[in-house]
């Protein structure tokens, strides 16, 4: 097998799952995994062997490749990032990540929150005011998490395209709910969150994505989902 067939072979091992690690048999790699499993981030190894001629040649192209002289290797989205210690430290594996992920995103609760509240209480003359924060929030949030999947693209992240391509449709289908009347507006909005959580949920793209991540976007859509439901019966 020749080097270029050598490095083809790697890439496609590198790209093959969202966190893959090249070790040798004896190539102590527990604390990341571990790390990896408690995150349920998914993940591969692939184990490198030095019996034959071959397997020596694959490293060494590895070796030309990364620039890194020594195993185990890591591949963050197809992306060499070094071995286990910037593995750990990279932010997608750092706890306080997530923890801030999950504040920030309840958080992003309360304006929705308000603006329902203000609705239901205020006279008819204010439901009018109340009603548009409402709609224009849940449109720009509905715009923010789809944006989150451009990001992922220009990370480097797999299906590039696609990805780029599907992150821009929450953002259209929230400038549309902002031209419709308030009741058409959100449950609009309530179907735009719906069926982005579906697709971020479909094997090929949930795997792409940290497990706190896919927890918090789960319960932050049912939160959200719920306020809609509310201020669309209150607004008939």
């Amino acid at each position: 097998m020749s080097g270029t067939d050598h490095l083809d072979a790697l890439r496609r091992d590198a790209g093959s799952a969202p966190v893959v690690l090249f070790a040798s048999r004896i190539t102590d790699v527990r604390e990341p995994v571990a790390r990896l499993d408690e995150l349920d981030i998914e993940h591969r190894i692939v184990t490198m062997s030095m019996g034959d001629a071959a397997a020596r040649d694959r490293f060494h192209v590895l070796e030309e490749w990364t620039g890194h002289k020594t195993l185990p290797q890591v591949f963050l989205d197809g992306r060499f990032i070094g071995g286990p210690t910037e593995l750990l430290a990279h932010p997608r594996l750092a706890g306080g990540v997530s923890a801030a992920g999950h504040w920030l995103g309840y958080v992003g609760l309360i304006p929705f929150v308000a603006a329902l509240l203000g609705f239901v209480l205020s006279s008819d003359a204010r439901q009018a005011y109340f009603a548009h924060q409402f709609i224009a929030y849940g449109a720009v949030i509905l715009s923010f998490v789809g944006a989150v999947h451009w990001g992922v693209a220009l990370g480097g992240g797999p299906m590039p395209v696609m990805r780029m391509s599907i992150s821009i449709l929450p953002a259209l289908l929230a400038w549309a709910a902002l031209l419709l009347p308030v009741p058409a507006a959100a449950w609009l909005l309530l179907a735009g969150f719906v069926a982005l959580r579906a697709w971020e949920a479909s094997p090929p793209v949930s795997g792409t994505l940290p497990g706190w991540y896919r927890s918090v976007r789960t319960h932050l859509t049912l939160a959200v989902g719920l306020l809609i439901v509310l201020f669309a019966l209150a607004a008939r």
